[in-house]
Order: structure tokens, then C-alpha cells, then sequence
């Protein structure tokens, strides 16, 4: 009887408690209490934490002693290369430069899983190690291998073409600038310069297409500054390559050419796929290009005032408004599209300015307001037309100033002024800006400037 009472009691308990234990159940129910369970309960094993001195040993073991000892490498190499060792065989130090490209190409593929930064480091040395081997091939040694410069500069045409094709493989920037440096050295070492700028005429088209595959924004960049100083570096005669520094600007056409590469590389932000957005990349690139190109292309021509100057500078005012056309039609674009158009009226102002002698040139600068305006009013620049009142009454001004007799011509500033604010009326909904004041300041100049020359007549 006894084992009977305990075993019913036992039960009675066990039911009590589940009782208890469905009750909380449906309490952590209603309160939306997540059960604790025995994973919770187990705590993460926490991370061991390497002491300060292994990690610096790893960097230094991983990262920074390889990098060191393939750029001490690299460097004993371009001593080894361009030094006219006396004492050896002349095509010893070809055969070993050679050699030397294989033997780096290859541990940089067999270290590549180990040390991933020595792989591509690896693989410029490898470039330059090529390049500067080629070019001993006339230069640099004692005796000439190749004599002829043709066949030199066309096999450094062959080593730049692969080191941009495995850079481009490797999907690495920075390989393709080191590549395309050497693209520029090969380009001023050339002797024929129509040759020099049709090379960097391509070089700018491959730096523009990579930059719109790749998206490697600052590779634009890169390509401007070094295009242009190519440029300058040729109308100095090449200092750098042992020549007495002096102004070269024959062919005169040359400054064609920089207007070549103003047009392709503008190419570079009109045709980005993410044309709803101008990033400061963008604009940086638009002032660079236009700053570098312009000023270039106007150092050269002053350096030698002649009669094609009016022309290559209309020329110049063509490429560039063309530009912020394009620039504006096709990604509505503010900043690069006003950059343009101020070059654009820059250049056409200094036409004028050196085709016509004064007071002629004041005229034809007032007329020049008229297109700007008109150019303004589409682009909706309100920079471009307050810019413009300025230089319109400064220019009048100047006149007035520095003319002793005011004759008929006089009379285009108020006609201009009326122009202008008529226009600026009749599209004053393209502007972000109250048009009433400028408008005003319009009639008012061609108020005065009106009468004061019929007073003078």
C-alpha cells in the first residue's frame, strides 16, 4: 500500500509541474518571450589575440620585405641596363636583361598564392626590366646592336603593346599607368614628330576607352597631365633627353594636335554610363583638360605670333563649343558644359583680339556678347551671363578709355545692350535667376552709351 500512495503522489507532482510548466508557457507566449535553450547558454570561444610584435613580424614577412626586395631589385637592374659596362660582351647585359624578365614573370606566378603583393610588383618590374633591355639595344651601350632608330622604336612599340595587354589582363591601374608610361617614353624618344603626335593622339584614345570600360576614373586624370606634358616636353626639344633646352614650333600645325586630345578626352566624360550624376572626378577632369589643353595650345601660339594665329584660335572656339553642346544635349551637364563654353569664348576673344587692330577688335568683342547670351540662355548658366555683363562693360569701357575719337561703331554697345535685354526678357524662364536686374543694368548702359555717341557724332 505504502509503494501504491508513493508511486500516485510521484504522479500527482509530475502532473503539478507540467501544469506549472504549460502555464509559463503560454505566459511566454503572450509576452513574446523567446525560450532559453542550452546553445544559448554555451558562450563563444573568445578570439585569441596575437600579440603586437607577431603581427608587425607578419607584415613585415608578407608585405613589406618583398616589396623591398623587388624594388632593390628593379633598381640594380635600371643601373645594370643603362651603364655602358666596359670589360663585357655587348650582348651580355641583353641576354641577362632578357633572362631576367622570364625569371621575374615566372616566380611572380609561382609566389602568387604566398606573397600576392610580390606578384604584382613582380610583373612591373618585369615591364621596365623589358623595356629598358629593348632600349639598351641602341642606346646606352657602347656599340650599337641596332643601328637603324626605325627598328629600335618599333620593337619598343611591340614591348609597350604587351605590357598593356597584361596589365589590362591583370585588371590592375596601376600596372596600366606604369604601361602607359612607357607608351610615352617610346612616343618622345621617337625622332619623327608627326609620328610622336599621332602616338599621343592613340595613347589618349586607349586611356579614354579603359577609363569608360573600367570605370578607372582616375586613369583619365593620369592620361591629361601626362599627354600635355608629353607635349610641352617636345616644344622645349625634349630637355630630359639630353637637349639643350630651347622653343620648338615648327611644324605650326602642332597645336592642331592639341586639340585633338581636348576633344578625346572630353570624350571621356561625355561618354560615362553614369551621365545623370557629375562626381568632383568628372569636373576635375573637364577643368583639366580644358585649363592644360588651352593654356598649352596658348603658350605655343604666342611664342610665335603669325598669321595662322587667327585661325588656329577660331579653331580652337569651334573644338570647345562643340563640346559643351555635346556636353549639355547629351548629360545636361553644369559645370563641364560652363568650363567649355568659357574656354570656347576665351579662344574666340583672343581670335579676335589678334586678327583685328584696334578700335575694330572692340566691336567685333561686342558682338561676340551676343553669342554668349544666346549660348547662355540654352545652357541656362547664370554664371555664363553675369560673367558676360562684366566682360561687356569692361570691354566697353576699355574702348571709351583708350579711343580718343568715338565715331559710328560706338553705337553696337547700345544696339548689343538693348539686344541682350531683349533676349533676357523673352526667355527669362530658362534661367535660375531674376533677369529684372540685369535686364535693367541692359537699358541702362544702352541709355547712356546711346546718346553719348550721337553727342560725339
Amino acid at each position: 500500500m505504502d509503494k501504491i500512495s508513493e508511486d500516485s503522489a510521484l504522479k500527482s507532482i509530475l502532473k503539478s509541474l507540467k501544469n506549472i510548466e504549460n502555464r509559463l508557457s503560454q505566459v511566454e507566449t503572450k509576452m513574446q518571450i523567446e525560450p532559453e535553450t542550452i546553445e544559448d547558454k554555451v558562450q563563444p570561444v573568445s578570439q585569441v589575440i596575437k600579440p603586437a610584435d607577431d603581427d608587425l613580424e607578419i607584415r613585415l614577412g608578407e608585405y613589406w620585405i618583398p616589396k623591398a626586395a623587388i624594388m632593390v631589385f628593379i633598381i640594380g637592374m635600371v643601373f645594370f641596363l643603362t651603364f655602358p659596362l666596359k670589360g663585357l660582351p655587348i650582348g651580355f647585359p641583353i641576354v641577362f636583361g632578357y633572362l631576367m624578365t622570364v625569371v621575374v614573370l615566372i616566380a611572380s606566378k609561382l609566389l602568387k598564392k604566398s606573397f600576392a603583393q610580390f606578384s604584382g610588383y613582380a610583373v612591373g618590374g618585369s615591364m621596365v626590366i623589358c623595356y629598358l633591355t629593348t632600349l639598351r639595344l641602341h642606346f646606352f651601350g657602347i656599340e650599337q646592336l641596332i643601328t637603324s632608330p626605325g627598328i629600335e622604336i618599333l620593337l619598343l612599340i611591340i614591348v609597350t603593346a604587351g605590357s598593356v595587354i597584361i596589365a589590362v589582363k591583370k585588371r590592375s591601374v596601376y600596372l596600366v599607368t606604369l604601361a602607359l608610361l612607357l607608351g610615352y617614353v617610346t612616343a618622345l624618344i621617337n625622332s619623327n614628330i608627326y609620328l610622336l603626335f599621332i602616338s599621343l593622339i592613340l595613347l589618349s584614345v586607349l586611356i579614354v576607352y579603359l577609363t569608360l570600360k573600367y570605370s578607372w576614373r582616375g586613369l583619365l586624370i593620369y592620361g591629361i597631365v601626362f599627354t600635355y606634358f608629353a607635349h610641352l616636353l617636345w616644344f622645349l626639344n625634349n630637355p630630359f633627353f639630353g637637349n639643350v633646352m630651347q622653343i620648338v614650333t615648327s611644324p605650326q600645325i602642332n597645336v592642331l594636335f592639341i586639340l585633338a586630345y581636348l576633344f578625346v578626352f572630353s570624350l571621356g566624360c561625355i561618354l560615362r554610363p553614369d551621365k545623370d550624376s557629375e562626381k568632383f572626378n568628372v569636373i576635375l577632369s573637364s577643368f583639366l583638360n580644358a585649363a592644360g589643353g588651352y593654356g598649352l595650345f596658348l603658350i605655343i601660339t604666342l611664342s610665335s605670333v603669325t598669321s595662322y594665329f587667327g585661325f588656329f584660335h577660331f579653331a580652337a572656339f569651334l573644338i570647345s563649343i562643340i563640346i559643351s553642346i555635346i556636353f549639355w544635349i547629351r548629360v545636361s551637364s553644369r559645370y563641364s558644359t560652363f568650363i567649355y563654353a568659357i574656354l570656347a569664348y576665351t579662344a574666340l576673344s583672343v581670335a579676335i583680339i589678334f586678327t583685328f587692330s584696334a578700335p575694330v577688335f572692340f566691336i567685333w568683342l561686342c558682338w561676340q556678347s551676343l553669342i554668349v547670351v544666346s549660348t547662355a540662355l540654352w545652357f541656362r548658366s547664370k554664371f555664363i551671363i553675369v560673367a558676360n555683363f562684366v566682360i561687356f562693360i569692361a570691354v566697353m569701357i576699355a574702348y571709351l578709355v583708350t579711343e580718343g575719337t568715338i565715331g559710328v561703331e560706338s553705337l553696337s554697345f547700345g544696339i548689343v545692350a538693348l539686344i541682350s535685354a531683349r533676349v533676357l526678357n523673352w526667355q527669362r524662364e530658362r534661367l535660375e535667376l531674376e533677369t529684372d536686374k540685369l535686364r535693367t543694368a541692359y537699358l541702362l548702359t544702352s541709355l547712356l552709351i546711346i546718346p553719348y555717341s550721337f553727342y560725339h557724332i
